[in-house]
């Protein structure tokens, strides 16, 4: 009886060591695992941080103003002013739109041809 118990107490140990263990490799992995993750979120904000300077640059009112005037004769775009805008509320929708227009019929299928086929 004294054995048994002995012997059964010992396997015990090595069972709950090696458990030990298994848990003490998964922690280490997940630790190794959350350092490369926050390496990776690091070098994503980086980048973040160069694309929004980046978009900065690119989108200055100078700049875009300068482009809109070189390429005036090819993309026929004009500045940006006031003038420009309307309200949302003189935004036609689409129950307003007619169903029938020189504009809709020469265009075959697509988006003009699909609102004007609804009632």
């Amino acid at each position: 009886m004294r054995i048994s118990l002995f012997v059964f107490a010992a396997l015990t140990v090595v069972v709950l060591a090696v458990w030990a263990l298994n848990e003490n490799h998964k922690t280490r992995a997940v630790g190794v695992r959350v350092e490369r993750l926050a390496a990776e979120i690091g070098n994503q904000g980086e980048k973040l941080n160069y694309l929004k300077a980046e978009w900065a640059h690119l989108s200055r009112p100078e700049r875009l103003a300068t482009l809109v005037e070189r390429y005036f004769d090819d993309l026929k775009l004009v500045p940006l002013t006031y003038a420009n805008l309307i309200s949302i509320q003189k935004i036609p929708t689409l129950t307003e739109w007619p169903k029938h227009d020189s504009e809709t019929e020469s265009l075959e299928g697509g988006l003009f041809a699909s609102m004007a086929s609804r009632p």
